[in-house]
C-alpha cells in the first residue's frame, strides 16, 4: 500500500512514558510458582457492569465502537494491549489483565501471578514477555500462570520494550540503551548506549529501534546499531503499516518545540529503514480545523496509526479518522474532541485505548 499522507506536524498529546517519573513498581513474582500477595495491592474493586471507557473495540472497520472495559477496576489506566491464543492481554498500572474472546460474555480478569505496574507486553510463541520499569523482564511459561524472570543478570531494569527476533535473539530497550541475550536471558550484553529506546520492529532482514536518538538500524542481529534517522528529535512511536515502516517523531518536551515551531513529524520508509521520507505537506483530514503554518509553536495532529486491510486509521486529538483511498478523503469514525488514542489490530478487529493527558 503506497501511503501518500497527511500534513503532519505531529503532536503526541501525552507521550506519558517519556514525561512521567519512573514507575514505583512493586516486586513482581521472582520465583517460579510464587503467588501475588494481595495485601501489597491497593486497588478499587472491579465493577462487572461498569462502562469505564478505557478500552474500545470495532469489529466493522471503524463504523461502530463498543466499550469493552467490563471487569476493569475503576480509575484504571491501560498501558497497552497484545493478543495471543483467543485472548486479549492488557498491561496496566495495577497488573496484568486478560479477556477471552471465544466466550459468550467476555470480561476482564486479573492474572494474580504477575502484579504491579506492567509497562508493556510482547506476544511471543515461546511465552509472552512482560516489561516492567524497575523489576525487570518476565516470560510466561506456556500453559501456566507462572512467570519466569529473564533479567536477573541485566544491569538496567528500566525496561521500556522487548523483542524476540526471528533468530531467537532477545532484545530489551531501556532508558539507557539496548541489551541483547542469545541464551534466553541467562546473560546480557550491552549493544547500544545512547539513550531511551521505546520500540522495536523487525523488517526486511533488519532490526529497527525507535527512541531518544531517532531511529536506529541493525543488520547483524542486534550486535551493532547505526543511526538511520535523526533530526535532533525523538522517535516516539515506531511501527509497521503493511509494507512500510513509520515513525512519529517529536520533542521530549512538547512545551519546547524545535526551531520553526515543529513539535512532531511523520516519516515513512519503504526499504526496511534505510531511507525515510518526510510526509507533512500532502493531505490532512481536518484542514478546516487547523492552521498548518509551520511557524505555529503549538501544532496538534497525529498520535498513532494503524491499518486494517485497505483502511488506514489515524488518531488525532479530535478522535480517530479513516481513509480507504490512501489519504485522499477521510472520515471521522470516533469523535472524541480533546482525546487521542493508541490503536491495536488483531485480524480485522481494531482496538483503541485513550492516551494519557498532557
Amino acid at each position: 500500500m503506497q501511503i501518500h499522507l497527511i500534513a503532519l506536524l505531529v503532536c503526541l498529546p501525552s507521550f506519558y512514558s517519556c514525561q512521567q517519573d519512573p514507575l514505583s513498581v512493586q516486586s513482581l513474582t521472582a520465583n517460579l510458582g510464587q503467588s501475588a500477595d494481595k495485601n501489597m495491592e491497593d486497588e478499587d474493586e472491579p465493577d462487572p457492569a461498569a462502562t469505564l471507557n478505557v478500552i474500545f473495540k470495532s469489529a466493522d472497520i471503524g463504523e461502530t465502537w463498543q466499550d469493552i472495559s467490563a471487569g476493569m477496576p475503576n480509575g484504571m489506566f491501560i498501558e497497552g494491549l497484545t493478543f495471543q491464543n483467543n485472548t486479549i492481554f492488557a498491561s496496566t498500572g495495577k497488573g496484568l489483565y486478560h479477556m477471552r474472546t471465544n466466550v459468550s460474555k467476555p470480561t476482564w480478569e486479573k492474572e494474580f501471578f504477575l502484579y504491579g505496574p506492567i509497562y508493556a507486553l510482547v506476544s511471543n510463541p515461546k511465552g509472552m514477555l512482560a516489561c516492567t520499569y524497575d523489576s525487570g523482564l518476565f516470560q510466561n511459561l506456556i500453559g501456566t500462570d507462572i512467570w519466569k524472570v529473564l533479567s536477573n543478570n541485566l544491569k538496567d531494569k528500566s525496561i521500556r520494550t522487548a523483542m524476540l527476533t526471528v533468530e531467537n535473539t532477545l532484545l530489551v530497550g531501556t532508558d539507557h540503551g539496548i541489551y541483547k541475550s542469545v541464551n534466553g536471558g541467562n546473560s546480557w550484553k550491552t549493544v547500544y548506549e545512547g539513550g531511551m529506546i521505546l520500540n522495536f520492529v523487525e523488517a526486511d532482514g533488519a532490526l529497527i529501534a525507535g527512541g531518544e536518538k531517532g531511529v536506529l538500524r541493525s543488520t547483524d542481529g542486534g550486535e551493532t546499531w547505526v543511526t538511520s534517522l535523526f533530526e535532533n528529535i525523538m522517535s516516539k512511536n515506531t511501527g509497521r503499516l503493511d509494507d512500510q515502516l513509520f515513525t512519529i517523531q517529536g520533542t521530549v518536551d512538547i512545551e519546547k518545540p524545535n526551531p520553526g515551531g515543529i513539535t512532531n513529524r511523520l516519516r515513512v520508509s519503504k526499504d526496511g529503514g534505510k531511507n525515510w521520507q518526510r510526509l507533512e505537506n500532502n493531505l490532512f483530514p481536518i484542514q478546516d480545523q487547523y492552521d498548518m503554518d509551520e511557524s505555529l509553536a503549538e501544532a496538534k495532529d497525529l498520535f498513532d496509526m494503524a491499518q486494517v486491510g485497505k483502511y488506514l486509521f489515524c488518531s488525532f486529538d479530535t478522535g480517530i479518522y479513516r481513509t480507504a483511498d490512501q489519504g485522499k478523503t477521510w472520515q471521522l469514525v470516533f469523535n472524541a474532541k480533546g482525546m487521542s488514542f493508541r490503536m491495536y489490530v488483531s485480524g480485522n478487529v481494531i482496538y483503541a485505548i485513550p492516551s494519557g493527558g498532557c
